[in-house]
């Protein structure tokens, strides 16, 4: 399922969070968050958006409404 990727990084950049400081979090590469993004987030494993949205303070409403549109 596409995530909506535009409100990630949004919520990044006002957390002054890097693609490198994200994937470092997730446990992955930086060319494979890239790639998770540029597939609409739809391979990002559940734990890593447990982790994303954590990392990004998101509330669990913020949460459902970004990762489950």
């Amino acid at each position: 399922m596409p995530i909506a990727i535009e409100r990630v990084k949004d919520h990044m950049c006002n957390l002054g969070l890097t693609v490198k400081q994200v994937a470092s979090e997730l446990d992955i590469d930086e060319s494979t968050y890239y790639r998770k993004m540029a597939h609409s987030g739809d391979t990002f494993s559940i734990g890593q958006v447990q982790r994303l949205a954590a990392l990004l303070n998101l509330t669990k409403a913020e949460a459902r409404e970004i990762f489950l549109p």
